[in-house]
C-alpha cells in the first residue's frame, strides 16, 4: 500500500498536478468504488409499476409539464425584472430552482431508502416542462442577438423525446413498460447534477467546480451504473420496436454522459485547460 501511495505521488508530480487535481482524482476513485453497492430501484417499486394506470399517467404528465414550464417562465420574468436585466442570469436562477424538484426526490430516496414517490408521468412531465422552459429561453435570446445553437439543439431534442414517448406510451405493450419506467426513473435522477452546474454558473471557484465535478460523476456515472446493470441483465424480451428505439436512445445518452465525464475529468485533473467563456454579445 505504501508503495502504491508513493507511485501515485510520483505520477501526480510527473503530470504536474496541484492539490486540487489530486483531490479530484482521489474523489473519482472513491465514487467509482461505490458502484457495486448502488441499488437505485427496489422490488416494491417494480411491482408498483405493474398496475400503473397509463391514462391517468398522461394527465399527470401534462400537469407536471405545464407546471414546470409555467413556474419557470414566471420566475424568469420576476428575476429579470427585480434582480437582473440579463436573461442568461435569470435562466441560471430558474434552472437551479427547477432542478431542486429532481434533487428533492433524490434526497428523499437516498436518505429514507425508499422508492421514488414520483410516477413515470410526474418524472417525464417534469423533464418535459424543464426542457420546454429552456427551449423558450433559447428562442427568445435569438431575438436578443445571443444565438446558442448547441443549447437549442439540446433542449429541442430532449423535448421531442419526451413528447414522442408521451404520444406512444399508451400503445406500448404491457410487457415493455418495465423498460420505460426504469429509463424514466434513470433520466430524472440524472438531473440532480444540474443543481451544482447552475450554482457554478452563478459563482465559479474551487468549491463550486468540485461540487459540479462530483455531482456530474455521481449522478450520471455512479448511480446510473445500477440502472444500466438492471437493463443489461434483463431478458431483452420487449415486443415493440418503439421500445427498442427508447432503449437505444437511453444507451446513447449514457455514451454522451461518459464522453463529457471524461472531458470533465481531464479538466479537473489538470490534463486539459478549461475552455474560456466566449465574450458576451452586447
Amino acid at each position: 500500500l505504501k508503495l502504491q501511495f508513493l507511485y501515485f505521488i510520483g505520477l501526480s508530480s510527473a503530470l504536474k498536478m496541484n492539490i486540487s487535481n489530486v483531490v479530484a482524482m482521489l474523489l473519482l476513485v472513491a465514487m467509482l468504488c461505490c458502484i457495486p453497492y448502488m441499488e437505485t430501484i427496489s422490488p416494491s417499486q417494480v411491482s408498483g409499476w405493474e398496475g400503473y394506470d397509463r391514462d391517468a399517467g398522461i394527465i399527470v404528465y401534462l400537469y407536471f409539464a405545464g407546471g414546470m414550464a409555467g413556474v419557470g417562465s414566471v420566475l424568469h420574468v420576476l428575476f429579470a425584472k427585480l434582480v437582473s436585466n440579463k436573461g442568461l442570469d435569470a435562466n441560471n436562477f430558474v434552472c437551479l430552482s427547477l432542478s431542486m424538484f429532481f434533487a428533492s426526490n433524490w434526497v428523499h430516496v437516498v436518505t429514507r431508502g425508499v422508492p421514488t414517490v414520483l410516477s413515470i408521468g410526474a418524472q417525464s412531465g417534469a423533464c418535459a416542462g424543464y426542457e420546454f422552459y429552456g427551449l423558450i429561453v433559447e428562442i427568445v435570446t435569438v431575438f436578443m442577438g445571443k444565438t446558442r445553437y448547441d443549447m437549442i439543439l439540446h433542449h429541442g431534442t430532449c423535448l421531442l423525446f419526451t413528447v414522442f414517448t408521451l404520444a406512444v406510451y399508451v400503445h406500448v405493450p404491457v410487457g415493455d413498460l418495465f423498460y420505460w419506467h426504469v429509463i424514466w426513473d434513470s433520466i430524472s435522477r440524472m438531473l440532480i447534477s444540474n443543481v451544482p452546474l447552475h450554482i457554478r454558473l452563478f459563482k465559479t471557484n474551487g468549491l463550486t467546480n468540485l461540487l459540479f465535478y462530483a455531482g456530474f460523476i455521481w449522478g450520471r456515472w455512479v448511480e446510473q451504473a445500477a440502472f444500466i446493470k438492471m437493463i443489461w441483465n434483463s431478458p431483452f424480451t420487449w415486443e415493440s420496436h418503439i421500445t427498442t428505439g427508447v432503449v437505444l436512445s437511453w444507451f446513447a445518452l449514457h455514451g454522451l454522459n461518459f464522453f463529457w465525464g471524461i472531458k470533465l475529468c481531464q479538466i479537473a485533473w489538470g490534463l486539459k485547460p478549461e475552455r474560456k467563456k466566449a465574450k458576451k454579445v452586447e
